[in-house]
């Protein structure tokens, strides 16, 4: 998982997000648009962000209190009677972002790394992936990914990733104040990927092919255009097929991205022959 503060823009450019949660339909899980129904993917996803689109699927927000609890005493180390406090707090099993970074610098600085890797990643999960509306705080769930670092990879983080956003999406577009949750800057990213002549943004001149898709733009105060969203209405409802880029991964695709032996026609649709092992040839019983 390569997730880092690199991959995250610094300002999120709120009127394009605005007009095109206004054109998302929960229903079908995609944004109708005038050249038809598009929709964020599991290969998005795993381009954008260089997440594994394979592995274990796990919800980790399904935690009870009192197993949150759990986790916060024995993974992080902090007193249960605080512990229960905390949650109680946050209504919910959910620690504070705040008490996360105490509990880092404190481990950090008694040289307990394994309890400041704990707190260190889920909190960047609660930064990046996971954050809720306010950004103050994160599912105590997810800690249960982190219980033992030689596995947090083998989950399928792309798609616990894109439920997380759909849900949001969800949210959104049913709220008077469209305001959403989530991770901004992937869903941000996909819009400059594949539709450049409704979203403006910088790229950066030393962008490495082989970092993740979502570190190749750059959207500051200082580079940002602050377009009001009427300006985004039009273009979108000016939008062609010619306008948007459909298929862009395919000369950076990284390995693991590709699952092998998919379907035949999802191969095809994202550039790829299927083959099929010789071994595996033979009468069936």
């Amino acid at each position: 998982m390569e997730l880092t503060s690199a991959c995250s823009v610094d300002t999120s450019d709120r009127g394009l997000i605005f007009v095109f949660v206004e054109r998302w339909h929960k229903e079908t899980s995609s944004f109708h648009l005038p050249v038809g129904e598009v929709t964020i993917t599991l290969d998005d996803v795993a381009s954008l962000l260089h997440l594994h689109i394979i592995g274990t699927f796990n919800s980790f927000e399904t935690s009870h209190v009192d197993k949150a609890v759990l986790m916060l005493v024995e993974l992080l180390e902090v007193p249960k009677e605080e512990a229960r406090a905390k949650i109680a707090q946050c209504h919910g099993a959910y620690v504070c972002l705040s008490r996360l970074r105490d509990i880092y610098q404190n481990k950090w600085e008694a040289e307990h790394w394994t309890i400041a890797g704990h707190a260190y990643l889920l909190h960047l999960l609660g930064c990046t992936l996971f954050s809720n509306k306010n950004a103050t705080h994160v599912h105590a769930g997810f800690l249960d990914a982190f219980r033992d670092f030689s596995q947090s990879g083998s989950y399928a983080w792309v798609a616990i990733t894109l439920v997380h956003m759909y849900d949001n999406l969800n949210d959104a577009c049913k709220s008077s104040n469209r305001q959403l949750a989530g991770y901004i800057t992937l869903l941000q990213c996909w819009m400059y990927e594949h539709f450049p002549s409704v979203a403006e943004s910088l790229t950066d001149p030393d962008y490495a092919e082989m970092s993740p898709r979502a570190c190749r733009w750059i959207f500051m105060k200082a580079s940002s255009k602050s377009l009001p969203a009427s300006t985004y209405w039009k273009r979108l409802d000016g939008l062609t097929i010619a306008d948007v880029c459909w298929m862009f991964y395919g000369h950076i695709r990284w390995d693991h991205v590709v699952v092998k032996h998919r379907p035949e026609r999802d191969m095809r649709k994202s550039g790829y022959v299927q083959t099929i092992p010789s071994e595996t040839t033979g009468s069936m019983l």
